[in-house]
């Protein structure tokens, strides 16, 4: 039996930005029966990806932005991001092409789970109820966004 090996490979993730605020007043204070998650808003953003050539790793990342308007204003806001290290394996040959499509669409697509989870998680143990990050076809928003996205090489 064998095993089969990826030749883009995830190594690893952080949460690297989690900022809520919240209306410190008594409507925000007295919900008991959970936000109504349908007047909910939530954006999506893709960080530019890098190339390291120092340690051959990619480097890439999305944020989320969620708010719920209230009067005007927000009853609270949530800015959260996750970045992610890949690598491609050292005897793996792809096309240009192949590579920049890889970094640019999958990358998102993959830490998008863990900063959805992370997001979800936050609304349950804060107090706010159960409010379900939607799903998002994040490899069709990539591909929308992520053309514009130059892979950036640092040293």
């Amino acid at each position: 039996m064998g095993s089969i090996n990826a030749e883009f490979q995830f190594v690893s993730y952080k949460i690297d930005l989690f900022q809520f605020s919240a209306r410190q007043d008594l409507h925000y204070l007295g919900i008991t029966q959970g936000i109504d998650p349908s007047k909910i808003k939530v954006g999506l953003s893709f960080r530019p990806p890098l190339y390291s050539t120092s340690n051959a790793l990619y480097f890439g990342g999305i944020e989320a932005k969620v708010t719920h308007p209230f009067n005007d204003e927000s009853l609270f806001e949530l800015t959260a991001g996750i970045e992610g290290i890949f690598q491609v394996v050292e005897k793996a040959q792809f096309e240009t092409d192949v590579e920049q499509d890889l970094v640019r669409f999958q990358i998102p697509a993959i830490l998008f789970p863990y900063l959805r989870s992370a997001i979800t998680g936050f609304f349950a143990n804060a107090g706010l109820g159960s409010f379900m990050f939607p799903l998002i076809n994040v490899r069709e928003m990539a591909q929308q966004v992520g053309n514009h996205l130059e892979i950036k090489v640092i040293e």
